[in-house]
């Protein structure tokens, strides 16, 4: 409820433009805090650090690439099991043109596996919903065979977000390669519904997400995926910036 300045302004918590909250913390400290509210619209109350952690940065983004030449590290965020060719193939196509291209990605990452030093690969699966696997199950595929046979070590990280079509190509990874998941428990299951397909309704012009298939990813129905490195989040971290996942990957000794 506290994220939703309309529903606070309703029930009488807060009039004007600030809020005034005080809580006790788990030493029974009591802090008191300022937040200044949002104006527009259906806007939420957020509160966010000076800088935010690595993972963080751009979850709008479909996906993104960063290399890191001091480290040798390189980091591929993958936010969306969907792209502009998904959506011409498995969608409704209206939105294409309004989408990244997948395509254009991979030209960007496959120079860099070539190419670059990389000591450590991390594979950011964590704020991934799902969509269409078969986008990143060729992806991962492709990975794989580009890397030299004495690459660095993979890392995927996962997160209390992470399902549906996630958790397939999260399991393709584990398949292809010797890898350390990293992180949080997924929200999805191994076993589950996916490979989510679209259509419009004709008079409201809604769009429909549906699944049409049932996986079975591993022999065991597991509730979720679990870590080799479990790596929670507190709140404290994030508001310092800190990403505890790149931390355990960035302090693992390489092979």
């Amino acid at each position: 409820m506290l994220s939703w300045f309309q529903v606070l302004e309703y029930f009488g918590f807060v009039s004007g433009k600030e809020l005034s909250l005080t809580v006790e913390s788990s030493t029974g400290e009591v802090l008191s805090s300022t937040i200044h509210l949002p104006v527009e619209l259906g806007e939420k109350l957020a509160v966010h650090p000076s800088t935010l952690p690595l993972g963080w940065q751009d979850q709008k983004s479909f996906f993104r690439e960063q290399y890191f030449e001091n480290e040798h590290l390189y980091f591929i965020q993958y936010n969306r099991c969907w792209s502009r060719e998904a959506e011409e193939d498995y969608g409704s196509g209206a939105s294409a043109l309004f989408m990244p291209s997948f395509k254009e990605f991979e030209k960007q990452v496959f120079p860099v596996l070539k190419k670059k030093e990389i000591d450590k690969l991390v594979f950011d699966i964590r704020f991934n919903k799902g969509g269409h696997a078969s986008q990143g199950t060729e992806f991962i595929r492709k990975i794989c065979k580009a890397l030299p046979k004495d690459h660095g070590e993979i890392f995927v990280l996962v997160g209390r977000v992470t399902s549906g079509s996630a958790i397939i190509n999260t399991v393709d990874f584990m398949k292809s390669a010797e890898v350390v998941l990293v992180g949080e428990e997924t929200s999805g299951k191994p076993k589950h519904f996916g490979e989510v397909n679209r259509f419009v309704l004709p008079e409201s012009r809604l769009i429909v997400s549906y699944p049409t298939r049932y996986f079975t990813l591993l022999d065991e129905d597991l509730p979720a995926l679990i870590p080799d490195l479990v790596t929670p989040l507190s709140f404290d971290q994030y508001m310092k910036g800190i990403d505890p996942a790149m931390e355990a990957v960035r302090n693992s000794p390489q092979r």
